[in-house]
């Protein structure tokens, strides 16, 4: 009964197995199984290697500035007023004011969509991330002089990497 036609069909499985015509098929489909794994590796390799310039690019712009060569150890300084200096900036008109606000939330969504499309972070620890890389940044600038630390860019960047991270989160 039903043991005979089990092994009946093991016996056909075999059969098969054997046949020099699929083990062909069988051999050509691990060699393009083995060129999509290179193609993967090589397309994670060029994210890593986008991602590292990114970084470099960011502390380039925020921190380590080559254009202002006059770091003066702790000699930054702290602006803790929400958004104080927009308003100011304002006087110079409303591209200056565009440029810097929307720039401190465009530089932080690539980290947002890396982390959570590339890295499988939730949400939540993407915004602290980028939360934390931003209070590093802000912290630098102050010890080195490069720059005002401002509580509004804690504030963007954080928005900016929530974005990247809720974009590529939505894309899923």
């Amino acid at each position: 009964g039903e043991r005979d036609i089990f092994f009946a069909r093991r016996k056909d499985r075999v059969r098969r197995d054997r046949d020099p015509r699929n083990f062909k098929r069988a051999r050509a489909a691990v060699r393009v199984h083995g060129k999509v794994d290179d193609l993967i590796n090589m397309k994670n390799k060029i994210i890593r290697i986008c991602f590292a310039v990114y970084m470099l690019i960011l502390l380039l712009i925020t921190v380590i500035r080559p254009w202002n060569m006059t770091y003066s150890f702790m000699g930054g300084h702290w602006n803790l007023t929400l958004f104080a200096e927009y308003r100011d900036v304002l006087q110079y008109g409303i591209s200056t004011f565009i440029y810097l606000f929307s720039g401190n939330i465009i530089w932080f969504v690539p980290l947002g969509c890396y982390l959570v499309a590339f890295k499988g972070k939730s949400l939540l620890t993407t915004v602290l991330m980028g939360f934390v890389l931003s209070l590093i940044i802000e912290v630098l600038q102050f010890v080195l002089g490069t720059g005002v630390s401002e509580l509004d860019d804690l504030v963007l960047n954080t928005f900016g990497c929530f974005i990247g991270g809720l974009i590529c989160r939505l894309r899923k």
